[in-house]
């Protein structure tokens, strides 16, 4: 951080992204800790991965961290991470909001990937909120409700 705190910003953008990554990076310092990942292998997701569709709407999860590995008692696994930024309090996520976007990753998960996926295993970490967040094991309501959403959407989306 005091690398980055040094350096000189070739533009505009890059002097307003910098102190931002600085504030994320101190604010996952006070937590991370916490977060258990069970020891898994962890490799950076690629920004092509495939998508999730409901109601026609193509979703792009794209989690940051693809977890895998062996665990005694279900064998071959994956996991996620999704990572979360914003800094007005209003919008943290919540023990009941953080459901969502797990349960989504839970679900690209189970259509993407060769190994089972564990609920426990499916993060979103809410970086300035310094919460994290796991798929709950029963989702299959969130989905419904995520589905009826886009069907929404779609059908607004040609009047936009």
């Amino acid at each position: 951080m005091d690398r980055l705190d040094s350096l000189d910003p070739r533009n505009d953008y890059e002097g307003r992204r910098w102190p931002n990554n600085i504030e994320a990076i101190q604010s996952f310092l006070n937590f991370y800790e916490d977060i258990d990942f069970e020891d898994l292998n962890a490799v950076t997701g690629s920004p092509d991965q495939s998508r999730l569709t409901f109601s026609n709407l193509s979703l792009s999860i794209r989690p940051e961290i693809l977890l895998s590995g062996n665990l005694m008692r279900y064998g071959d696994v994956v996991g996620a991470v999704k990572l979360y930024f914003t800094k007005d309090e209003e919008l943290f996520l919540t023990p009941q909001s953080g459901q969502y976007p797990t349960s989504l990753i839970y679900q690209f998960l189970s259509e993407h990937q060769q190994r089972r996926p564990l609920p426990r295993l499916c993060f979103i970490i809410d970086v300035f909120g310094q919460t994290v967040h796991t798929a709950p094991r029963s989702y299959r309501r969130l989905l419904n409700e995520v589905s009826a959403a886009c069907e929404e959407i779609g059908l607004r989306w040609s009047q936009v």
